[in-house]
């Protein structure tokens, strides 16, 4: 005779339930776990009304900790790179720009400005591209007489090219200025498309100079005023526009009874009186005012409280100036002194070389 299975007791289908429910409540807790910050962080935003005033003021935050970054010396060598107080702040302010792009992802998916949007997106490449690269008063006279684009910081950041940053950098500064020519954020953006550019091609384009025309720089953020004086006189400097240049190295002086003005750039704090003459030799250089170039190289050379490298810099000009007024033979003299002023430079060698009569 067949039997009948005994029902389960209430107690047994109780307990059953309740593997039921473990599963979905374990994902639940790993999924809080690993994405609660970002989960929180989405509401946070999504619902705010201010949301792109909390923005400005965390990039405010940034660039207050950035200024101070920019001010500091890179460690030639360190036994513990990790513990070193300028990786730490470099792996900060990496930290809050990888946060600040989360940010603008989410705010972007409502906000209807698309230019507002594209310059933000523009902005964080421009922080990211100055985070690496290292603009001192020093390379921009060898980007601005020997053509070497800036060099990169020591990092231990994740590898990331400069080039892809630039061309990043100035696709969403373009892609802004496309949708509001005029918006708040037009100095920013022209900014970033000539240091996006340059960073990207490796190479200066007279188009350029629109993009710096098009700055204003009491527009731009305080902290990268100098980063402003970098790029442009390097690139008016190459470009051969020496009135533009003097406009930002030597701003006009006021009236002898007027209050004493503040220089907006701070050019005075960031280039030595001998770095602003080279740099004017080399624009009357490009400029083919040989005259003016001669004159601006030779106040650096003949002053003997000069560093030996601007020196040196000034007798290769002088050479440079000489071969395109008389031929090629009268620069040789000129790049043999800057040799011995500056010992052992590999540049000012290969110069010497390409004026010698066997390589002619």
């Amino acid at each position: 005779m067949l039997k009948m299975p005994e029902p389960m007791s209430r107690r047994k289908k109780s307990r059953g339930r309740l593997w039921i429910w473990f599963i979905p409540l374990s994902l639940i807790t790993a999924g809080g776990i690993l994405y609660g910050q970002d989960i929180f962080r989405y509401f946070q935003v999504r619902f705010a009304s201010d949301s792109l005033l909390r923005l400005q003021g965390r990039t405010d935050a940034y660039l207050a900790s950035y200024s101070r970054y920019a001010e500091m010396t890179p460690p030639a060598s360190s036994d513990e790179p990790a513990q070193n107080p300028y990786f730490k702040l470099q792996d900060a302010l990496y930290q809050q720009i990888d946060e600040n792009r989360r940010i603008i992802e989410i705010i972007a998916r409502t906000e209807e400005d698309l230019g507002t949007m594209a310059a933000w997106r523009g902005r964080y490449e421009l922080y990211e591209l100055l985070l690496r690269i290292q603009l001192d008063s020093r390379n921009l006279i060898e980007f601005s007489g020997r053509g070497y684009l800036p060099p990169l910081r020591p990092s231990l950041l994740e590898e990331r090219s400069v080039q892809s940053i630039g061309f990043e950098l100035s696709r969403y500064m373009r892609r802004a200025l496309a949708y509001n020519p005029e918006g708040s954020y037009k100095s920013l953006a022209h900014f970033g498309v000539a240091l996006g550019d340059l960073m990207y091609f490796g190479r200066t384009d007279p188009a350029i100079l629109q993009h710096l025309h098009a700055v204003n720089p009491s527009e731009l953020p305080p902290e990268l005023r100098k980063e402003w004086i970098w790029v442009a006189s390097g690139l008016y400097a190459l470009l051969g526009d020496h009135q533009k240049l003097k406009e930002i190295t030597d701003p006009a002086q006021p009236a002898a009874d007027a209050t004493q003005q503040e220089d907006p750039l701070n050019a005075r704090g960031f280039l030595k009186v001998y770095q602003k003459q080279l740099l004017m030799g080399y624009a009357r250089f490009q400029a083919k005012d040989y005259m003016q170039a001669l004159y601006s190289v030779r106040q650096v050379k003949y002053d003997p409280s000069v560093p030996a490298f601007y020196r040196a810099e000034a007798a290769r000009m002088e050479g440079e100036i000489n071969a395109r007024q008389n031929g090629p033979y009268f620069a040789i003299p000129y790049l043999q002194e800057a040799l011995r002023i500056s010992g052992e430079d590999p540049f000012l060698q290969e110069r010497l070389s390409a004026f010698m009569p066997k390589n002619r």
